[in-house]
């Protein structure tokens, strides 16, 4: 039995079969654009490169704002843990009301999926909340109904 060169499993192995999450990931992807629950990570990277810029800025300089900022949340060299928390959000069984939910990505059973992001960053630290609402595409093809009219209504309005 041959084995690969690069990751040594045998030829003959078969590949993997591709899970829901990844095929809802490529539905989107062949529509040119992003799959909804991936959003959370761009935001996690944008704000990440505001905290490297924000260093790189306040190495360069030790007066203000920025340097009571500085010492206060870079005492360990790193911006806070957790850049990025996000709650989903979805209807309540009524379906009048918003409610926070914790279930695995790609487990809506809407096609409008909404959050509530605390964003750590260097202008709010100690975090800035913010509602996110999305279309999921890859959900009946990203149509709207009532429950999706109704969802991104009630997150509007908490925004």
């Amino acid at each position: 039995h041959r084995r690969g060169p690069l990751d040594g499993k045998e030829l003959s192995t078969p590949y993997p079969p591709i899970d829901n999450l990844e095929l809802r990931r490529l539905m989107a992807k062949g529509k040119e654009t992003t799959f909804v629950y991936d959003f959370i990570t761009l935001f996690e990277a944008a704000v990440s490169k505001e905290w490297e810029e924000y260093k790189a800025q306040q190495d360069s300089s030790s007066e203000g704002l920025g340097s009571w900022i500085a010492r206060n949340f870079w005492s360990s060299g790193k911006p806070p843990q957790n850049l990025i928390e996000a709650k989903e959000l979805t209807l309540n069984e009524a379906g009048d009301a918003l409610e926070q939910v914790d279930r695995m990505e790609g487990s809506n059973k809407c096609g409008m999926v909404a959050w509530r992001l605390r964003m750590h960053t260097p202008e709010q630290p100690g975090g800035r909340d913010i509602i996110l609402v999305a279309n999921d595409v890859t959900f009946q093809n990203g149509s709207f109904g009532v429950m999706e009219d109704t969802l991104f209504n009630l997150a509007t309005e908490l925004a």
